[in-house]
């Protein structure tokens, strides 16, 4: 099942509007249902931030399980995987991350 169909399976059960996600990640109301439409899937530096919206972890979003080993004991985030996983981005990919990173500290920083 692609991402984008499990985010609309589950805010369907939460009842959230799937053009209130598309909006809220700065898309189109329709970017989503788009996706679904066209047989494309979330990009992989969004799903943090769907997941977010639809108050659930990234894994249950994939369908994955959490990876205890980009944890460490005192629940430090693994840099180096991190590192490893931007690497794997494209060019576009990746500056889209960015820019999603640079929103949500402006955010942060105004909300202290």
């Amino acid at each position: 099942m692609r991402y984008v169909e499990k985010a609309k399976k589950i805010a369907k059960k939460k009842g959230i509007a799937f053009t209130h996600i598309s909006t809220e990640l700065g898309k189109s109301r329709g970017y989503l249902s788009e996706m679904l439409a066209n047989g494309r899937d979330l990009p992989e530096h969004m799903l943090a931030d769907v997941a977010s919206l639809l108050e659930v972890s990234v894994a249950d979003l994939t369908g994955e399980k959490e990876n205890p080993a980009s944890v460490d004991a005192g629940g430090a985030v693994d840099t180096a995987k991190m590192l490893a996983d931007l690497d794997k981005l494209s060019t576009k990919e990746l500056a889209d991350f960015y820019e999603d990173v640079f929103e949500k500290l402006k955010k942060r920083v105004a909300n202290e």
